[in-house]
């Protein structure tokens, strides 16, 4: 679906990595890893498309359909709810099928149902991140790629969430995804580039 070929990327003339060479298909499970600032975060989001790179070059799949989810999420002014409903909508879904995809996705997350009443505002961290993997899938992207999801989320919480991404694997959707820990990372894929050297 995406090939990425000798691939870098500059600020300013100042190089953050270069020669990244990365075949991603239908069904991938890949994690990348690397100390802070070492370009984890630009690569997935030039993987994403939504930064050009420097050198080297990245061809997508005619049509491919890519879902993005950034570490920070924005407290939006949305009831987790509405929310999703909106966002559903925008995608030419109906409220139903929209309610059935919450309703399902909150027993697979183990969200309580008492959450879709909240505001995103006064979620905990690890809510808004289970949030934000909704919200992501609604579109039912051929490629999820998602920075640090596991951050702030609870350990029966990342359980359900590999189980998650398993699930997507099996049905032919990619992830791409960041994460510090090794023995977590490992839980979703052997699949594992590291950063060293402002390089993979």
């Amino acid at each position: 679906m995406i090939e990425l070929k000798n691939v870098g990327k500059s600020y300013s003339g100042n190089l953050v990595f270069g020669g990244v060479s990365m075949s991603i298909g239908a069904g991938d499970a890949i994690v990348v890893m690397g100390s802070n600032g070492c370009g984890k975060s630009t690569l997935l989001k030039i993987i994403a498309g939504l930064l050009a790179c420097s050198d080297g070059e990245i061809t997508f799949a005619p049509r491919i359909k890519i879902s993005y989810v950034p570490e920070r999420f924005p407290r939006l002014p949305f009831k987790v709810q509405d929310y999703l409903l909106h966002m559903g909508s925008i995608q030419g879904l109906s409220a139903g099928e929209i309610n059935a995809y919450i309703a399902e996705k909150f027993k697979e997350l183990n969200i309580p149902d008492n959450i879709k009443r909240q505001n995103l505002k006064n979620c905990s961290k690890g809510t808004v991140q289970k949030i934000n993997i909704m919200q992501a899938l609604i579109t039912k992207p051929d490629l999820l790629v998602l920075d640090e999801p596991f951050s702030g989320v609870d350990e029966k919480s990342i359980d359900r969430v590999v189980e998650l991404f398993a699930e997507l694997a099996r049905n032919k959707t990619a992830v791409v995804l960041s994460c510090h820990e090794k023995d977590l990372a490992r839980k979703v894929t052997e699949n594992i580039f590291l950063f060293e050297n402002q390089t993979i």
